[in-house]
């Protein structure tokens, strides 16, 4: 066996940038974050994200949807569940949705809903996300079960 001196996460990191005709990035065992992030802009086939439950929390998810809305023209299904995800992150989130045109789910139900619910988003993540929401074509339904969302009183 060849020892190549690369630990496990710059193997995986190499691997992932001689791969520029890959369409599904399927991620649940390494920190996901600001090194991956960045080989985005290789992707320009990529269509279905799937990173649940990789402990991306506010800033890997900030990161990581900053950088996808500014590549991976193609892509169709994000997958993030179970990454605590509060209200800090929504708008970061939002904006991502509406860059996204070819975007038809979030967190891989069906094409019309996005499912948040069971995160910290908060009234003004919960917000941040209705109104994009309500702006895009196609989608019917976001779930935001679980959430505390209080109403703001004068």
């Amino acid at each position: 066996m060849v020892d190549n001196n690369l630990t496990e996460g710059a193997l995986e990191e190499n691997a992932f940038e001689t791969c520029p005709h890959m369409k599904t990035l399927c991620h649940n065992s390494i920190k996901v974050g600001v090194s991956m992030s960045k080989l985005f802009s290789n992707f320009n086939f990529l269509t279905i994200i799937k990173i649940s439950y990789t402990n991306l929390e506010n800033g890997g998810t900030i990161v990581l949807v900053n950088d996808i809305k500014n590549s991976a023209p193609s892509l169709k299904v994000i997958e993030m569940a179970g990454n605590n995800i509060t209200y800090e992150a929504a708008p970061d989130i939002a904006a991502c949705l509406e860059a996204k045109r070819h975007l038809k789910s979030m967190e891989g139900l069906d094409s019309r809903y996005i499912d948040t619910s069971y995160h910290d988003l908060r009234r003004e993540g919960a917000l941040s996300l209705a109104h994009v929401v309500v702006k895009r074509k196609g989608f019917k339904m976001l779930n935001i079960d679980g959430n505390v969302i209080s109403v703001k009183r004068h």
